[in-house]
């Protein structure tokens, strides 16, 4: 199986094969096309067998298919069990997504609330997160009050 025959948009393809990426791993051959139908998918691999692709792959796919943009809110959640890891899948998604409209946009509760010094050319952007306490940039999303 390739990943073309996932039937996964061009612009993930392209950044898929510049990163090494020639065929899916296991998770990813049947995690993909199940994601990508809409269904909801609990699944379980060994460290290293290509979980984080086998959600990125189809989450960033449904919001091009739909023209997500950053004034509809967040695209995407993915919470992580620690900021190291968070950073990791934030690093992963940026090189695989490069060609697509967004950039990942790590949030996580121990870092302090900073603007983008500029605005990003993307049109939305998924966030990645960590455990802890809401984060002042999660309040500010959710009209500043309590969760």
């Amino acid at each position: 199986m390739t990943f073309e025959s996932l039937h996964i948009i061009p612009s993930i393809l392209e950044a898929l094969h510049e990163e090494g990426y020639t065929q899916p791993t296991p998770i990813q051959e049947q995690a993909i096309p199940h994601l990508l139908s809409g269904k909801d998918l609990l699944g379980a691999a060994k460290t290293g067998s290509g979980k984080t692709l086998a959600f990125l792959i189809p989450a960033v796919e449904l919001l091009a298919k739909v023209q997500w943009k950053n004034r509809q809110g967040l695209g995407a959640v993915v919470i992580t069990p620690t900021r190291e890891l968070a950073l990791q899948v934030r690093s992963l998604a940026q090189r695989v997504v490069k060609r697509c409209i967004f950039l990942p946009s790590p949030l996580h509760h121990q870092s302090p609330f900073t603007p983008h010094a500029t605005p990003s050319p993307s049109d939305f952007r998924p966030t990645l997160g960590a455990h802890g306490p809401p984060s002042p940039e999660l309040r500010a999303l959710h009209g500043g009050g309590q969760s």
